[in-house]
């Protein structure tokens, strides 16, 4: 993702600069990261939070995106910050979706191997080859998900941040190759929880308005028999049960997410939307797109932006976070919308100071 934008903005600053010969660098790098921010606003909201949280959620919290004009949601009382349970713990419910082989496509025969996860974590050098990028991309494409529950594939519990060759071994008395030693993230995310000082999972039932458990006996309700079973073994009192491994195991009843999660991620997401003056639906037009410059925005979705950058793709599904199907057939990246950037065109001569 990061490469994948890092070419948009620069895809998009070169169109702006044919439209605009008489603007100075400090002006296309300005206009093209507020584009790219407005872009990244609009797929997050319409594609990727209705994956996750459904589109009845979404229109219950005011999380929707308008179809055309300007919005009047900004409310300078609501706190935008990102919320440290959010980070230590809750949005890092994903970690449950990886799966641990990847499918791996080879860019030019569209053959499809699969490769253990950990070898691609951290590692780079895969992209560096020619056709590297777009095997990258086509790869995340097809490899479908795993469901969110406390069930974390070996390759992240076992095997994360490992490395089996240890380079700089120098003593004679060792063998060649060290035994390979990885870490746990699961682990890593229960203590990242309880460093951060983060209350247990009761309470933040209680915070979202769910009813809280006070006995074992009343997880029954709320957890699978397995994950209360394993809770049970670990924990002594239901008041020790930390927010990340109580999260993950309640019951999402046909959902991606269980009820506190649901809560605490659309929490987020809510105060990031309505406490930014900058939100790009804004009419604030000190700070917001023209309208025309809206309906071009509008226009991005997470495929088009991939389609459009240097070939990393000749098809893809219009929806990429949901698998192709009937419903969401691969098309040519052709017949993809692309926004066109001519409403960003100026008509005087002179450099123009853009707003931020």
């Amino acid at each position: 993702m990061h490469l994948i934008w890092a070419r948009q903005h620069n895809r998009i600053a070169g169109e702006l600069q044919m439209l605009n010969p008489m603007w100075n660098d400090e002006i296309l790098y300005q206009e093209s990261r507020r584009i790219v921010g407005a872009q990244m606003q609009h797929i997050t909201y319409n594609e990727f939070l209705p994956a996750i949280l459904g589109n009845d959620v979404m229109y219950a919290l005011n999380l929707t995106l308008l179809p055309d004009g300007h919005s009047n949601v900004y409310d300078p009382s609501v706190d935008p910050t990102v919320a440290n349970h959010f980070s230590a713990a809750a949005f890092r419910f994903a970690h449950t979706l990886l799966p641990g082989l990847i499918h791996n496509v080879d860019a030019s025969t569209g053959n499809i191997n699969y490769v253990q996860l950990h070898e691609m974590l951290f590692n780079p050098y895969t992209l560096y080859s020619k056709r590297g990028a777009k095997a990258a991309v086509s790869s995340a494409m097809i490899t479908p998900v795993h469901n969110v529950d406390p069930h974390v594939t070996t390759e992240l519990s076992n095997h994360l941040f490992e490395r089996p060759v240890a380079i700089n071994n120098t003593n004679s008395t060792l063998p060649h190759k060290a035994g390979p030693c990885g870490l746990d993230l699961v682990s890593l995310n229960i203590q990242r929880g309880r460093d951060h000082g983060l209350p247990a999972y009761p309470a933040w039932r209680e915070h979202c308005g769910l009813s809280r458990p006070h006995t074992f006996e009343d997880l029954s309700d709320m957890f699978d028999e397995q994950s209360l079973s394993r809770i049970y073994k670990i924990y002594k009192n239901v008041d020790d049960i930390d927010l990340y491994t109580g999260a993950l195991a309640e019951d999402p009843k046909g959902r991606l997410l269980g009820p506190t999660l649901s809560c605490l991620v659309s929490d987020q997401f809510l105060r990031l939307k309505v406490g930014d003056r900058f939100w790009y639906e804004t009419a604030d037009e000190t700070v917001g797109f023209s309208i025309t410059q809206l309906v071009e925005i509008r226009k991005t979705t997470l495929a088009g932006v991939i389609c459009a950058n240097e070939d990393l793709l000749d098809q893809a599904q219009p929806r990429v976070m949901e698998g192709v199907g009937p419903t969401n057939p691969l098309v040519d990246c052709k017949e993809l919308p692309q926004p066109d950037f001519t409403p960003w065109k100026k008509s005087k001569s002179k450099n123009k100071k853009v707003k931020s």
